[in-house]
């Protein structure tokens, strides 16, 4: 159910079969599918926040944005997982939605390919503000700074900022992003993440391999399989803003509460 997850969605007439539907998600400890006139458009892995309130252009194609486990998005984020130009034409203006001759075929639309989606790694950082363009993907533990407009892939575990877009650092030396890659914390089971949260929760790459090779008994680093919900959005299904935006606020405050008090017990 939207409520339960704190997903709200509007979408206002932008063109032809375009819109721009705001949408927020708090924690939930399962992978979330949003669906939108039976077209996937988003789907949000397991304790992924989304704050109030991000925006997907949807056109009505193929156009999913995916998101992995323990990622957050901050306010304002723009995801354009199609475009409606042709820089390379004589025109960018879409003159195809003009009337047209029915005996010449129109030209193809610039998102009508399956190749454009968004992916959005585990553990990324995404600052308020930034716009993802169609076809990006957001390694695992990247950070993308306020306001960034990112037109390329984000190599994992780097800082990206700007407009253009760049990376400026990496995180991490190599070995210990190689490391993180391979570990992938994120996958493993929530227990075992309470577990390892005082490790995670600072910089020492060596104290957490240390840690996760005293956990290396047979299934103890298992992949953990979490639930799955799919949620059809109905449009036109949405709140004010300041409703909204304050049931959001009081649904993520219950949330991280939950998660302090569970990672704070554990052992």
């Amino acid at each position: 159910m939207p409520g339960a997850t704190g997903v709200h969605a509007g979408p206002g007439l932008a063109n032809e079969g375009g819109m721009t539907i705001p949408i927020a998600h708090t924690l939930v400890d399962r992978v979330t599918e949003y669906r939108l006139a039976d077209y996937p458009l988003l789907t949000i892995g397991r304790f992924s926040y989304i704050n109030e309130f991000a925006r997907i252009v949807y056109y009505g194609l193929k156009s999913p944005v995916r998101i992995g486990n323990f990622s957050s998005i901050a306010a304002n984020v723009t995801f354009f997982p199609r475009t409606g130009h042709h820089p390379e034409w004589l025109t960018t203006y879409p003159i195809e939605w003009l009337p047209w001759d029915s005996a010449v075929p129109k030209p193809p639309h610039p998102g009508s390919a399956d190749d454009a989606e968004i992916v959005v790694g585990s553990d990324v950082w995404i600052g308020d503000g930034a716009r993802l363009l169609p076809g990006v993907t957001i390694g695992d533990g990247a950070v993308i700074g306020a306001g960034a407009v990112v037109t390329k892939d984000v190599p994992p575990y780097a800082v990206f900022v700007g407009n253009p877009g760049r990376v400026v650092r990496q995180r991490f030396a190599q070995p210990e992003i190689d490391f993180l890659l391979a570990a992938r914390w994120w996958d493993l089971s929530t227990a075992t993440v309470a577990r390892l949260a005082p490790l995670i929760a600072a910089a020492d790459v060596g104290a957490l391999k240390r840690e996760l090779a005293k956990l290396s008994g047979p299934g103890a680093l298992a992949a953990f399989v979490p639930g799955r919900a799919v949620v059809n959005l109905r449009q036109g299904a949405w709140m004010s803003g300041g409703r909204r935006a304050a049931k959001l606020r009081r649904s993520l405050r219950k949330r991280l509460d939950s998660l302090r008090r569970f990672f704070g017990a554990a052992p």
